[in-house]
């Protein structure tokens, strides 16, 4: 994996196997001006020539697995991730020869909810959309990145309350990544970066993809345990997961 050296809280990585550029980017600070692609005016230029995604309900893509995403030339970004996780995957297209992407929002924060039949019809719809992407896309150009804005609730919190949260959301969590991670791994043929751990809290958090040169942006939070703001493979999720309930000495 490639790294630029980070500043403060922002950073900039990319596996080995992955053909996008990843950033995190903590919600109050200034994007960096050094890098004329995270300019507020690029980040703006997204946005206003970009398609705003939505949240998909976990259900809706088991009722609805024709509903494929729009795949397309154009950049995304999606809002108010406040316990959801999603997937932006690009290719080359077969037809004009540029980059394509897809980009799903789901609701992953209630997954306990949902039976092993219910999960196996999730995995079979997100399956199918990925065989309609990769038909369109030239073969070894398809690439992917998770990002999440899922919840690990109140690590801080004392006492037996505080760590059934913990243990309950961070399972949770868990589950959602090995879930993306499946579905990925078995299309793609190998596992795909996490741009960055669960965050603390239902405080926002936005993500930015540009189609054209495969960058992807996170900006959020960043959080008071350093380690739910590294990137990881999601295949890594059993033992990045376990760093999570490390108390942040002040």
């Amino acid at each position: 994996m490639s790294t630029e050296t980070p500043k403060s809280t922002q950073h900039v990585e990319q596996d080995k196997n992955s053909q996008i550029m990843t950033r995190f980017v903590e919600h109050e600070e200034r994007l960096d001006h050094e890098d004329e692609l995270m300019e507020p005016d690029y980040i703006k230029e997204l946005v206003v020539n970009g398609k705003r995604i939505k949240e998909m309900s976990f259900r809706k893509i088991i009722s609805e697995p024709n509903a494929i995403p729009e795949i397309d030339e154009n950049p995304k970004y999606t809002e108010q991730m406040r316990d959801c996780t999603g997937i932006v995957v690009v290719g080359v297209s077969l037809e004009s020869g540029k980059n394509i992407s897809f980009m799903l929002h789901v609701n992953t924060g209630n997954i306990e909810n949902f039976n092993e039949n219910e999960i196996n019809e999730f995995i079979k719809s997100v399956g199918g959309f990925m065989d309609v992407f990769i038909s369109k896309t030239l073969s070894g150009k398809v690439d992917a990145v998770i990002f999440g804005g899922q919840v690990v609730r109140p690590w801080w919190k004392k006492g037996e309350k505080g760590e059934k949260e913990l243990a309950n959301s961070l399972n949770e969590y868990k589950n959602a990544i090995r879930i993306w991670n499946k579905i990925l791994e078995n299309k793609l043929g190998h596992s795909c970066l996490v741009i960055a751990g669960p965050k603390d809290d239902y405080g926002n958090m936005t993500v930015y993809f540009d189609t054209k040169n495969r960058r992807l942006y996170l900006k959020r939070e960043s959080s008071k345990n350093p380690v739910r703001n590294e990137s990881f493979l999601a295949s890594d999720i059993d033992s990045q997961g376990n760093k999570y309930n490390i108390k942040h000495k002040d």
